[in-house]
C-alpha cells in the first residue's frame, strides 16, 4: 500500500515539472452523485454468530472539489466528501422501491471520503468546445454508523477510482462537469462494526460502485486571460 502512495505522489511530480510552465487553472466546486454496486457484493451481517445476507442499495456522495489543471491537458483534483450507502437483510422483507432508493434501509453506513485523482484531457474534432476527461486515482474513505453520526476509531478503507467526464465550456457562473466513475476496495472486501440496541453486529462488504456524478465549479482561477 505505501509503495502505491509513494508512485501516485511521484507521478504528480513529474507531470507538474513537465507542465509547470504551461497555462494553469485551479477551481472550486461541489459534486453530487448516486451509484448502485455493480456487480453485487454479496454484502452479510453476523449477528450472534448468525450470518445473514444483505441487499446492497443506491449509493449517494456529494461534497466540495479543488481542481488544478495545467496546461489544458493534465491536472488533479481532491476535496472532501460525504457518502452514504444503505443494506436491508433479505430474510426480513421483501425489495422495495424505498428500499432500493435507500430510503427504507435497516442499515445506513455513511462515510468521510478523500478522494485523489489525476486527469487527462482532451477533444474531438466534431466537439471543439467540449472537454473529455479521463480520471484515476485513490480514495480515503472514514466509516461511521448511519448518517452523519459520530463514531469512535471509525474504520478507514483504500479504494481506487475510474472515470469518464465531459466538461462544458465555462459559462458566466461557472462550468459543469458530469459523467460516470467506479470506485473498489483496494483490499476487497471489508468488515464494519455496527452498535446496536441487540449489540455489536458486524457487516462484511465492500466497494465495487458505479455511479453517476454532476460537478459544478463555481470558482474558476486563470493565469492568464485565456480560457479553456
Amino acid at each position: 500500500m505505501r509503495s502505491l502512495y509513494i508512485l501516485f505522489f511521484s507521478c504528480a511530480t513529474v507531470l507538474y515539472s513537465a507542465y509547470s510552465s504551461a497555462q494553469s487553472v485551479f477551481s472550486i466546486g461541489i459534486k453530487g452523485g448516486i451509484g448502485a454496486s455493480l456487480p453485487d457484493p454479496n454484502s452479510s451481517l453476523d449477528i450472534n454468530g448468525q450470518s445473514y445476507s444483505l441487499r446492497t442499495h443506491a449509493f449517494y456522495t456529494g461534497g466540495m472539489l479543488g481542481q488544478y489543471v495545467l496546461g489544458n491537458t493534465i491536472g488533479i483534483e481532491t476535496g472532501i466528501l460525504n457518502t452514504y450507502q444503505s443494506y436491508s437483510r433479505k430474510d426480513l422483507t421483501d425489495p422495495s422501491l424505498l428500499q432500493s432508493l435507500g430510503w427504507d434501509a435497516n442499515i445506513g453506513v455513511n462515510s468521510y471520503q478523500i478522494p485523489i485523482q489525476f486527469m487527462y484531457m482532451f477533444r474531438m474534432n466534431s466537439k471543439p468546445n467540449m472537454r473529455f476527461k479521463l480520471t484515476g486515482g485513490i480514495a480515503m474513505d472514514w466509516h461511521t454508523q448511519g448518517f452523519l453520526k459520530k463514531q469512535e476509531n471509525p474504520a478507514m478503507v483504500s479504494s481506487i477510482l475510474f472515470g469518464a467526464r465531459i466538461k462544458n465550456p465555462r459559462g458566466k457562473y461557472g462550468r459543469i462537469e458530469y459523467g460516470l466513475e467506479y470506485q473498489y476496495s483496494l483490499n476487497g472486501n471489508y468488515t464494519f462494526d455496527l452498535k446496536t440496541d441487540q449489540g455489536t453486529q458486524t457487516l462484511h462488504t465492500r466497494y465495487s460502485v458505479l455511479s453517476f456524478n454532476l460537478y459544478y465549479f463555481f470558482f474558476n482561477k486563470h493565469t492568464s486571460n485565456t480560457c479553456y
